[in-house]
């Protein structure tokens, strides 16, 4: 069964770069079959254009963009891009969430200070413009409304006061910021081990887990190791992955071994509506260290 599981941890493919390269790809989900829904990660090291032309998705669609400077009121580069028409102008991390059938894009990074870390993501396998006659040229929310901030201080977070990890964006479908993806985005600190998430858990809808080093001038390393299960089965992660989980399928407990300096985290779910609307299991017969257990249908 472990075999079944390992399947759902994604690594990149290390590529050829140079120090003159502005970006790096990181997890493609071009590169994984498996995965259901589009994903994207990079490194952004030096000013570059991101997206050159406008288009529109049948889906939802989650842009990030994080520092890599600590600071998460500090972009250290500026990003530009045209939602419907309107130009903006983004130079904080955040969360962009486009709604479906907007029409979007040529993006752009420039005055890249420091590198940045980003990830795109939608639910949908293909990545490619709806005919302009479908666009949405009058969404029902603002573009103020697909923009979010760093939030995490304002969220009640259960590890707010881990001096060894901080949340700084919190998206919740319905709550903080309106459209069909939650997402979450963290740092997690220098430290030697502590349990980050004590039980496993499913949800009635897909969801996956980033682990990411920091250091955009060595891209494939995580300089961290975790141990997360899967199905009620151990994995070790030491190098960058995401953890793609269907609907229904079993994961946590997260241990967090050993971070060498500082390392991102994030997830994401298509959590339609109010953020409990799809229900998330506890399965607190699984617990860390936890042996494997069979479970039944429909995991």
């Amino acid at each position: 069964m472990a075999n079944l599981f390992e399947k759902y941890l994604l690594h990149p493919i290390e590529r050829p770069i140079t120090d003159a390269d502005a970006k790096v790809d990181l997890i493609r989900s071009a590169d994984n079959p498996i995965m259901d829904f589009f994903y994207e990660s990079a490194f952004y090291r030096h000013d570059c254009v991101i997206c050159d032309t406008i288009y529109a998705l049948p889906y939802n669609e989650l842009f990030c963009f994080m520092s890599t400077n600590n600071n998460d009121d500090v972009l250290d580069a500026t990003v530009k891009m045209e939602i419907n028409g309107q130009e903006i102008i983004l130079d904080r991390p955040c969360y962009v969430q486009v709604p479906a059938y907007v029409p979007h894009g040529k993006i752009e990074i420039f005055d890249v200070k420091t590198p940045v870390f980003s990830y795109v993501a939608g639910f949908g396998r293909e990545h490619l413009s709806t005919p302009e006659a479908n666009w949405i040229r009058e969404p029902e929310i603002t573009i103020d409304e697909m923009i979010l901030f760093n939030n995490g201080a304002l969220i009640n977070d259960p590890h707010r006061n881990n001096p060894c990890q901080h949340c700084a964006l919190v998206c919740l479908a319905g709550k903080t910021m309106k459209g069909e993806i939650s997402g979450v985005m963290r740092r997690f600190d220098k430290t030697d081990g502590w349990l980050y998430v004590s039980n496993a858990h499913a949800h009635g809808y897909p969801e996956a887990l980033g682990f990411y080093g920091t250091d955009a001038w060595n891209p494939y390393e995580l300089k961290g190791n975790y141990t997360v299960f899967v199905g009620g089965h151990p994995f070790t992660i030491d190098k960058p992955t995401l953890g793609f989980f269907p609907a229904y399928v079993p994961h946590c407990p997260i241990k967090v071994e050993h971070v060498e300096n500082q390392n991102f985290w994030h997830s994401f779910g298509q959590a339609i509506g109010s953020f409990n609307a799809a229900k998330t299991l506890e399965l607190t017969n699984i617990k860390y260290p936890g042996d494997g257990v069979e479970l039944k249908q429909p995991w």
